[in-house]
């Protein structure tokens, strides 16, 4: 097959075509678009806003019904892709705020700091007291009464996890405040 080759618009030209559509789009919203079929004719009439009623659009005979559904549903087509692109604004701006909310991940090796306190007997004594699961003697089971208690799987997840490192901060201060002797 030869011929021209298509050009794919720039982002600037594609900016430029959504916006005078929508212009349009906004100016026909409140029009009523219908097909009708008289024989063989088909064609799209408006009945505008004011009242008016005209025939926009009428198709060959030859005219598909793929073609004539989409051609005829034109306006209802514009008009929820502009309500999808708005929500969809929206959602992104929901979306942006939250983002900025969220506090960052911390930079650290908290995952090795877990496992050192874990080899100090007045943590694993601090994670015994708190979590009332019964003794915990050495690192391995408090490395499994900490993961109980943070809610997490690996210890890995200190370091990946916002909701797991804010967990292990908050745990981390309970303890230092027990090890000061405060309740």
């Amino acid at each position: 097959m030869t011929g021209a080759q298509k050009v794919t618009p720039s982002v600037e030209d594609d900016k430029k075509r959504l916006s005078r559509l929508a212009v349009a789009a906004d100016a026909l919203k409140d029009d009523e678009w219908r097909m009708d079929c008289e024989g063989s004719q088909t064609r799209v009439s408006v009945k505008r806003r004011n009242g008016a009623e005209a025939v926009i659009l009428q198709f060959s005979p030859d005219a598909l019904s793929d073609e004539i559904e989409l051609a005829s549903s034109a306006l209802e087509i514009l008009l929820l892709l502009f309500r999808t692109r708005s929500r969809a604004a929206e959602q992104f701006r929901k979306m942006q705020d939250q983002k900025a909310e969220k506090p960052a991940l911390r930079n650290g090796d908290f995952t090795t700091e877990a496992a050192m306190k874990l080899q100090e007997a007045p943590f694993r004594r601090f994670l015994e007291e708190i979590a009332g699961k019964g003794p915990v003697r050495d690192a391995a089971a408090a490395d499994r009464v900490l993961k109980l208690l943070l809610g997490i799987e690996s210890k890995k997840q200190l370091n990946e996890d916002m909701v797991a490192q804010q967990a292990w901060f908050d745990l981390r201060a309970r303890y230092d405040a027990w090890n000061r002797g405060e309740p």
